[in-house]
């Protein structure tokens, strides 16, 4: 509901979500997940997924947007192995991230 809500002005915006698991997404929860990323992709949002530590890269797979936007790492402290290969509208993922942690101050 929140994400109609934001959809529903008058400007059209790029949106993205970046989904880090750190773990199997449980039974049930999982089918949740894909429903809520569809309705989201519906609306125009670049879904990105990130594993890490103890993944599922199907569960990842299902709710990205496309399969070039899953990525997995072996644990948490190996993000910055990816982002230079995570690359939306010119932008890496380390600056999305940035700005992101800068709305949030």
């Amino acid at each position: 509901m929140m994400l109609q809500k934001a959809a529903a002005g008058g400007k059209k915006v790029t949106s993205m979500v970046y989904a880090l698991m750190a773990e199997k997404i449980p039974e049930g929860a999982d089918r949740l997940a894909v429903e809520e990323a569809q309705k989201a992709q519906k609306m125009g949002v670049i879904i990105f997924t990130i594993g890490a530590n103890e993944f599922e890269q199907k569960q990842l797979e299902g709710i990205a947007d496309s399969k070039d936007h899953v990525f997995g790492v072996p644990d948490l402290n190996s993000l910055s192995s990816i982002s230079s290969q995570v690359d939306v509208s010119g932008k890496k993922l380390e600056e999305h991230l940035q700005l992101c942690c800068r709305h949030h101050e």
